[in-house]
This record gives structure tokens, C-alpha cells and sequence, in this order.
């Protein structure tokens, strides 16, 4: 049937209706395509091309060329339950705006892509005395104290001389922020039985993306529903999520 002859036939209402719909779906997609597809190909060039940034925050950026530009809900919504857990380590448990990010880094991490251009890695340490990444594992108040980013802060700038303090049920964290390489990084480091843990909130420096102390602030409203669990040793499940 020819294009003219379908038009030349009377619809009923319910068929209009469905047709009208169709058509509307049909100019949103292509419409959402325009706009989607270009700013996918801006992170993609904007990963591929300064491989000298830090890993982890490539790796965040990287994945949201397949991520939603903003969680479902909103970045402010908590509504997904994200789990660490360890066989001989205290789990966590917090309400995030987002699932996980898949793949994980490591069995000893949780990322969470809270904006497009920003997001949260929570990291398990390890105990108190242990070496990670060539150094002693000190108390989350040094840890903080000592932060200057990684390449033994080349290329960083401490944001502020002073660690924040910050209290909550689930314990005392110690915070401190550097800058540079186009990205703002905080840190929150806390210490549960023996075992140390950090909170990095990372953002990059682009127009899409929000200030970082929101960022920051979405961690703290997280924060709120942080919580520990047993570890699989003492019954906890064995899951990153």
C-alpha cells in the first residue's frame, strides 16, 4: 500500500491516537539519538587522549559513555543498595543514587557513578600495619593527614592544609581534597576493627559535570545510610554490589 493511500483511508480515534503516538516516539528518539551520541563520542576522546589521569577516574569516565547522564530518580535520589563485602573484613552497606558500576576495580572495591563526569570508589585497604601499594597502612587520621595523590603527588595540589573531621554513626572519618590533572579528588578515610577503609569522591573539571563540593555533599547524604555488616567469616555474605 502506498504511502498517499494510507493517508487517503479515514482512522478510527483509537487508531489515530496510536499512529499519533508512533510518531511522536519516533521524533523523541531520533531527537535523544542527536543529543545522546554526541556527548558519548566528547568522553570517549576526552578518555583516549589523557591517559596520564588517574586510573581509576579513566576507568569511571570511560564506563559512562554506556551509562544514563543522571541516575534514574535524579543524582539525589538514594534508592540502590550498594554492599562491600570481605571474608576477613568488616563489610559496609549504603543507599547510593545508582547501582554499581560493572565490572568492579577489585573484590576489594565498590564504584558508584553518581553524575556522568563524577563518581565514588569505596576501597578496602587492608589491615592496620599491612603494606599497601609500597607503604604501611596507617591510622585513617595520618592517612588523610598524608595525603598528596597519587605519583607521590606530582601534578596535585592539597586544597587546604587542615584534615576535616567528620563524624557519623558508622565512626569518625577524616577527609582531606587535592586538584589537579583536570580532576578534584576527596578522600575520606576511616578505620573499623583493625581495618582500614577510604571513600574517594572524584570529579572531572568539564562543563557537564557539577561543582565537586556537591559531589562531596552527595557522599555526606550517603553517608546517612552507611552502615557495617559482619564479615563472610561471621556470617556476612560475599559480594561487591
Amino acid at each position: 500500500m502506498s504511502v498517499r493511500a494510507l493517508l487517503d483511508q479515514s482512522l478510527s480515534p483509537s487508531q489515530a491516537v496510536v499512529v499519533l503516538a508512533l510518531v511522536v516516539g519516533a521524533f523523541l528518539f531520533a531527537g535523544a539519538l542527536a543529543t545522546d551520541l554526541p556527548h558519548r563520542r566528547r568522553i570517549y576522546r576526552a578518555v583516549r587522549s589523557h591517559p596520564e589521569r588517574p586510573a581509576r577516574w579513566r576507568a569511571a569516565v570511560f564506563a559512562a559513555r554506556w551509562a544514563p547522564a543522571s541516575p534514574r530518580g535524579g543524582p539525589d535520589r538514594l534508592r540502590h543498595r550498594i554492599r562491600l563485602q570481605h571474608m576477613d573484613a568488616p563489610g559496609l552497606s549504603f543507599l547510593a543514587p545508582a547501582r554499581a558500576t560493572r565490572p568492579q576495580l577489585s573484590a576489594e572495591s565498590v564504584q558508584v557513578m553518581t553524575t556522568v563526569g563524577s563518581h565514588l570508589l569505596v576501597v578496602h585497604l587492608g589491615r592496620l600495619g599491612d603494606v599497601h601499594a609500597g607503604e604501611v597502612i596507617v591510622p585513617a587520621d595520618e592517612r588523610a593527614r598524608d595525603f598528596t595523590g597519587p605519583d607521590g603527588g606530582v601534578g596535585w595540589t592539597r586544597v587546604g592544609t587542615d584534615v576535616l573531621t567528620v563524624p557519623s554513626a558508622a565512626g569518625t572519618w577524616y577527609r582531606s581534597t587535592i586538584t589537579g590533572r583536570g580532576v578534584t579528588l576527596t578522600d575520606s578515610h576511616v578505620d573499623k576493627d583493625g581495618h582500614a577503609f577510604v571513600v574517594g569522591v572524584l570529579t572531572a573539571h568539564a562543563w557537564f559535570q557539577d561543582p565537586h563540593d556537591v559531589a562531596v555533599a552527595r557522599w555526606d547524604r550517603m553517608l546517612t545510610t552507611f552502615a557495617w555488616t559482619p564479615s563472610t567469616r561471621d556470617g556476612g555474605a560475599s559480594r561487591a554490589e
